[in-house]
């Protein structure tokens, strides 16, 4: 009788062990197919944002070479209220990175099968965007410094009315008389700024189009994970 008690409680104590493992095994194995999930879905967002930074990249990088070319307009001596006025203003920073904030968060960056896809994404988001953020903010203290200079040196004389619902350029020009003009043509403070202007957007410009080029590469890596848990 003691002898079928014991093999009782220890069949009994196996069957729980076994179900608690196996409980603990589905969980787990629930856990690993949520978090390849959210890996997923996290990945193609990033996809998506990576599109969306190739877009304003490439539009960031047209833009400052085409100030670069009105700053070497204006050293050589065309001064314009285009120039001018075009030149007075700033382009920021706008990366997009929410979904690769989200693998972080959720946890689910550690389900990327590849380690050299996990290193570019660090690579990209942590270090690339870094420094295009830290070159915006060169070009935004330049920006304001002309402005301030400007301001101080140089009187506007008159700026285009506003009225609601009229075509929109972007930003209002200033316009300065042609003594003004002429003014900042004899400037040698003035074009200290924009000589330093030029050679910070210029550094600007090459790190735009090579966070371009990598993110389609980042693009293409991450393809080729998705294929592979698909």
């Amino acid at each position: 009788m003691n002898k079928k008690l014991v093999f009782r409680y220890v069949f009994e104590v196996i069957v729980i062990v076994f179900s608690v493992s196996l409980s603990f095994y589905i969980q787990e194995l629930l856990n690993d197919r949520e978090k390849n999930l959210l890996k997923n879905e996290g990945l193609n967002g990033v996809l998506k944002d990576l599109s969306v930074d190739k877009s304003q990249f490439k539009m960031a990088s047209d833009v400052i070479y085409y100030r670069i070319k009105l700053i070497e307009d204006f050293l050589d001596g065309e001064v314009t209220n285009k120039n001018i006025s075009s030149l007075m203003t700033y382009w920021g920073f706008l990366g997009q990175d929410a979904n690769y904030k989200s693998l972080i968060s959720t946890g689910a960056i550690e389900y990327i099968k590849s380690d050299s896809l996990a290193l570019r994404l660090s690579n990209y988001y942590e270090l690339e965007y870094t420094a295009l953020i830290g070159e915006s903010k060169s070009y935004n203290k330049l920006y304001l410094d002309l402005m301030s200079f400007m301001k101080k040196n140089y009187s506007v004389s008159s700026m285009k009315k506003v009225e609601r619902g009229m075509e929109s350029t972007g930003f209002l020009s200033f316009y300065y008389s042609n003594s003004e003009l002429d003014k900042m043509k004899r400037d040698s403070e003035l074009r200290n700024y924009f000589f330093e202007l030029k050679r910070i957007i210029y550094l600007y410009a090459r790190m735009f189009e090579g966070a371009f080029s990598n993110s389609e590469r980042l693009a293409g890596y991450i393809k080729i994970e998705l294929n592979k848990t698909s």
